[in-house]
């Protein structure tokens, strides 16, 4: 049968990048259902998390303009990963797989085609992994490369160069919401006893707008992610994945203007 494929974006504070980035990810789901991969029931979720900006109004906007586009707002700033979440765990039931990228575009969208191909192949994960990290800075390709050596060393899942760009079937999704907290979810990807394959891709610039991903807020994640596959993760306070994080829902259940 012909998949139904959800696309789940984290934005933070995107608006800029949304009025860009959105056609785009339109372009590709009608690519997609028109060459027959994907199922025309196939959505894009833009999960707006918490931001302080016009975020939400622009995610609004798309909805009103366009069936495919649906939106979960949430009540507050929860980061990148517990938002991801937050969206998969809305949409598990709703597809047949997942697709988690960017909203900027940096992930390559044209790779979701051979994404799409390896999952009707029977692969339940397919993971995004970038070829070369020559568009980093120095500092961005060090801490990069000691955080990758520190989570091999530790024997996690975590497979090398992959983040946030993964599909995953629906069975993968459903034991990623069933696992305990905390957990990094690249290294939980990673760790599936499930069929699991790679695909390498160039990163891209931006499609617009500036990246509210700090070093800081990298950093901060770096330290999660280490702090949550060592003996020391009974200390960390995860946010919890519920489905009243969600404070409104574009859908198609809901009112279009």
């Amino acid at each position: 049968m012909i998949p139904v494929l959800y696309f789940v974006i984290p934005c933070y504070n995107d608006m800029q990048t949304l009025r860009v980035s959105a056609p785009l990810f339109l372009q590709k789901l009608h690519a997609l259902t028109t060459q027959e991969y994907i199922h025309p029931d196939s959505r894009i979720v833009f999960v707006d998390d918490g931001s302080c900006d016009q975020t939400w109004e622009t995610i609004s906007a798309l909805h009103k303009q366009y069936k495919e586009i649906f939106g979960l707002r949430l009540r507050k700033n929860v980061g990148e990963q517990d938002a991801l979440l937050t969206g998969m765990q809305w949409a598990v039931d709703k597809a047949d797989c997942l697709v988690s990228m960017d909203s900027d575009l940096q992930d390559d969208i044209d790779c979701v085609d051979e994404m799409v191909r390896q999952y009707l192949s029977g692969a339940a994960v397919v993971l995004g992994v970038r070829s070369s990290r020559t568009q980093d800075t120095r500092m961005e390709r060090l801490t990069s490369s000691l955080f990758y050596f520190v989570m091999q060393k530790m024997h996690t899942g975590l497979v090398p160069q992959h983040s946030s760009f993964r599909l995953m079937r629906r069975d993968a999704v459903r034991q990623i919401l069933e696992r305990d907290k905390p957990f990094y979810l690249p290294c939980a990807a990673g760790e599936l006893d499930l069929p699991t394959t790679t695909i390498l891709y160039a990163r891209k610039a931006r499609a617009a707008g500036t990246s509210a991903y700090t070093f800081l807020k990298r950093f901060r994640l770096g330290l999660y992610a280490v702090a949550s596959h060592s003996a020391i993760r009974k200390w960390v306070r995860p946010h919890p994945i519920e489905h009243d994080m969600i404070c409104c829902v574009l859908s198609d259940d809901s009112d279009r203007f």
